[in-house]
């Protein structure tokens, strides 16, 4: 028995830059008085129904307005960083209850960091529901734009993530939400064959979510909400990314909600199955 998910066990990722841009003559001061245009990209808002999003554009708005508690938490930790991107780069925005808040930052030159903050009280005192912690993912983007060797890896207890520019950078046109700064650029062909790879690695950490053999920390119940949002979460991505597969996301978020509110172990592991299926068919 493993007690760590360790990602290349399911796939190694191809070379291929540049993972993605930013637009220097697209920034958050363009939207601020739109929000909802600057997620026409976002696949969990395109298909939110009319009041969930109103309530993600709420959400929105609040973190926006914090983005200088953001960047001054970021130079409390970290000096002489030009910071050129910070973006929602987890659920937050788009659940109803979260326990915390994920910022994809963007920085000047070759850099890598990761780190959780919970001296966060300034940022709970403006948010609607307390949260326990901020985290912060910092890239540099000269990482994204070509292989510099930079150590992108975060090891915790649970997991082992390698590759975190390619990770992250496949789905950032996908997921990520610009509060402050250059707006990342939709890449113009999709890197399938690596989108791929990532996918085959976040069905994998679902399976061993399932079985019980990582994220031990975890009562089962806890353990199994994550791995249904791991699984959703990836049948969503194949759902938008290879439409020959005629999958619903409307279908795939309403499943998602369905078995959260009740948990059946033997749902979840037929819904796994059904995914792998689905990307066995594609590879």
């Amino acid at each position: 028995m493993t007690d760590k998910y360790i990602d290349t066990t399911a796939g190694e990722y191809k070379n291929n830059y540049p993972i993605l841009k930013l637009s220097y003559q697209d920034s958050i001061e363009k939207y601020k008085k739109n929000l909802q245009a600057v997620m026409r990209d976002c696949v969990w808002f395109i298909y939110a129904s009319e009041s969930d999003r109103g309530n993600i554009l709420n959400k929105l708005g609040i973190i926006c307005e914090l983005a200088d508690n953001i960047k001054s938490k970021i130079n409390c930790y970290y000096s002489n960083l030009n910071i050129k991107h910070i973006s929602v780069g987890g659920s937050y925005l788009f659940k109803e209850y979260a326990s915390d808040i994920d910022f994809n930052i963007i920085v000047e030159g070759s850099y890598f960091s990761y780190r959780d903050i919970f001296e966060i009280d300034d940022i709970n005192k403006k948010l609607p529901a307390r949260i326990k912690k901020i985290s912060l993912m910092i890239f540099g983007e000269e990482d994204f734009l070509r292989d510099t060797n930079v150590s992108d890896v975060i090891e915790t207890k649970d997991y082992i993530h390698t590759s975190l520019c390619m990770r992250e950078g496949l789905v950032f046109s996908m997921r990520n939400v610009l509060i402050y700064g250059f707006k990342h650029v939709k890449p113009s062909t999709l890197d399938k064959e690596n989108l791929l790879i990532r996918l085959k690695r976040q069905l994998y950490h679902a399976s061993l979510m399932v079985d019980g053999k990582v994220d031990l920390h975890r009562d089962t119940k806890s353990r199994l909400l994550k791995s249904i949002s791991r699984i959703s979460e990836a049948v969503l991505y194949l759902a938008t990314s290879f439409p020959e597969l005629n999958l619903s996301p409307q279908n795939i978020l309403t499943k998602e909600s369905a078995f959260s509110q009740i948990i059946n172990e033997a749902d979840i592991r037929s819904w796994l199955n059904e995914a792998n299926f689905l990307l066995q068919r594609l590879i």
